[in-house]
């Protein structure tokens, strides 16, 4: 699996339990972050954790796969690539109310700085699936341009072509949920088969969440 924005660490965590609880065989995730400084802060707890063994954290713009001096881990295909984009943050809103006065509307048009780098953040790592295998495109915003709409424009692209979404109700993982579990996540899938969390549906912050099949 590759992770990219791996960020501090704990989606790595978070990810490396799930592969346990699911009895994944011989689990590994190899984790890309921009910020270098980030990129130790997760070497650090994933040592703390005994974890160092299954997760690679390498500092790498997962906007450049395409580029020829790509990291040797990285030169290969993955069964699952989780992009946890940069995003608005919108949905923390109610945690990070000055959010708000630190966004400017333009970002998040269609076609601006954000939709633009998540579109292309796509295009990059689709490189890096294997066939059959998944991109997992996640955000913490509610903004539609920063979610289906890149979803939208990156099926549309050369690179997208190759790819159809899957729905969350085909989702293997959902059939090991609660019966109450299984209940609350679908009230969360769209129509088109992501996921979205929102304020007025749960006690939590609004969440997108697409998957994308390579044909």
């Amino acid at each position: 699996m590759l992770e990219v924005g791996q960020g501090r660490g704990t989606k790595s965590l978070l990810l490396s339990h799930a592969f346990e609880v699911l009895d994944k065989e011989n689990p590994h995730i190899t984790a890309v972050e921009l910020v270098k400084g980030k990129s130790h802060v997760s070497k650090r707890r994933l040592k703390t954790a005994g974890l160092s063994d299954q997760v690679t954290s390498l500092t790498f713009d997962a906007t450049q796969f395409v580029s020829p001096e790509v990291p040797e881990e990285l030169n290969q295909s993955f069964d699952v690539v989780f992009i946890d984009a940069p995003c608005s943050g919108l949905g923390t809103l109610r945690r990070h109310p000055e959010i708000a006065w630190n966004l400017s509307s333009e970002s998040l048009y269609d076609g601006g700085e954000l939709t633009v780098l998540q579109t292309k953040l796509l295009q990059s790592c689709s490189s890096r699936v294997e066939v059959g295998g998944f991109i997992v495109y996640a955000t913490c915003s509610l903004s539609n341009s920063e979610n289906q709409q890149v979803v939208d424009d990156f099926l549309a692209s050369p690179e997208g072509s190759q790819f159809e979404v899957q729905s969350l109700f085909e989702c293997p993982a959902r059939a090991r949920l609660t019966p109450e579990a299984q209940e609350f996540l679908d009230t969360c899938i769209t129509p088109e088969g992501f996921l979205q969390t929102a304020f007025a549906s749960a006690d939590c912050d609004a969440h997108f969440m697409a998957v994308l099949k390579r044909k």
